[in-house]
């Protein structure tokens, strides 16, 4: 038997089976605009946990290949932020990663964020997220005057602890640690001391007694 193929049939097919094979190709192909929808420097999930008078602070990331480290900041008030607390990236992970932080001198209102820095300098912050503690917190912290002149070179500093021995941490705005001082103290009266303040630059402080759950902001002017 002869088979007869009819010329102008082929031509009248041909065009319609390539055009439907090169439109099934397209299909199967992956999307390039949406094959890096999560760049590898997100954070998955920010979040601050509180448990009577902890506040802990949680973050997640899936990779760290673009990111250089995490700044965690603090804020009272929600406006003014600073620093207290570094995470150098990991690097490359396979795997998620989880970092957990936990804030020893919170206050009773605790706002935080997490600052990423990328390996090429850039930056972004996840949202804010608020943290009340669940206890009374008795901050008998108080410095005066507040704020202090450069000039005055002493700052006065009273409070009560519930150790005998203090330590005092003195943090700029950045979180970096500008003065460490250990007192002797009597536990559960009052405390007074006088700060020489004479080398430090105008700006604004963070005084914390450590292990206390005290904290105050001062202003050197």
């Amino acid at each position: 038997m002869k088979l007869i193929y009819n010329q102008s049939n082929l031509i009248s097919i041909f065009p319609k089976t390539i055009s439907c094979l090169f439109f099934l190709l397209l299909l199967t192909q992956p999307s390039i605009a949406n094959s890096n929808n999560f760049y590898s420097g997100d954070v998955g999930r920010f979040s601050a946990q509180v448990k009577n008078c902890e506040v802990k602070v949680i973050w997640n990331t899936a990779t760290e290949e673009n990111i250089k480290l995490f700044q965690l900041q603090w804020s009272g008030d929600g406006q003014t932020f600073h620093a207290i607390h570094t995470e150098f990236s990991s690097g490359s992970s396979p795997s998620n990663a989880q970092y957990i932080f936990l804030d020893e001198n919170a206050s009773f209102s605790n706002f935080y964020r997490l600052k990423t820095i990328y390996l090429d300098g850039t930056f972004k912050f996840t949202k804010t997220v608020l943290a009340k503690k669940e206890c009374k917190i008795n901050n008998t912290l108080t410095v005066f005057p507040n704020p202090v002149s450069a000039n005055a070179n002493i700052l006065n500093l009273e409070f009560i602890p519930t150790k005998s021995q203090a330590q005092i941490l003195i943090n700029d705005m950045l979180g970096r640690t500008i003065q460490r001082i250990n007192y002797d103290v009597e536990a559960g009266i009052e405390n007074k001391f006088a700060l020489d303040i004479s080398n430090y630059p105008a700006g604004t402080y963070n005084m914390i007694v450590v292990g206390e759950q005290q904290a105050k902001i001062f202003v050197i002017k």
